[in-house]
């Protein structure tokens, strides 16, 4: 909820600290949260509720810049977001920067899945995070 309600916090600048608070507290808690929420229910061990953690981190973490860096695709060559209701990663960093913070998540929420061995759980969330976080043109 702290990451969401400082996201749309009108009139105050995007930062590079306010978008890393935004980052972790809104998208990354909520996927960490899902996560762990899916190894508890099938009673994983500690190890992979650790996994589960960093995946979700990572994952999160990654999936919130795909979505900046896809609004503002769609905003049109000005670089606007689309729907300029909230702090959008470009506020902050150049999108070469995003784009490298993006690789670097979605390569350690990959990483993160190693202890769950080879398996359809794996699997699934491997295309998951490959799908998710891929940058399809805008038609």
């Amino acid at each position: 909820m702290g990451g969401q309600a400082e996201d749309t916090a009108a009139g105050v600048p995007g930062t590079p600290s306010r978008l890393q608070f935004v980052l972790l507290h809104k998208t990354a808690d909520l996927f960490t949260a899902a996560a762990r929420m899916g190894v508890i229910s099938a009673g994983g061990d500690t190890q992979l509720l650790s996994a589960a953690s960093r995946y979700g981190r990572h994952f999160g973490l990654a999936f919130q810049i795909a979505d900046d860096l896809r609004d503002v695709r769609k905003g049109g060559s000005n670089g606007t977001t689309e729907a300029d209701d909230g702090l959008n990663c470009l506020q902050a960093w150049s999108r070469r920067h995003a784009q490298t913070r993006l690789r670097y998540h979605a390569a350690m929420a990959r990483r993160a899945l190693v202890p769950m061995g080879e398996g359809e759980a794996r699997r699934a969330l491997s295309d998951l995070t490959h799908t998710a976080l891929r940058l399809d043109p805008v038609s």
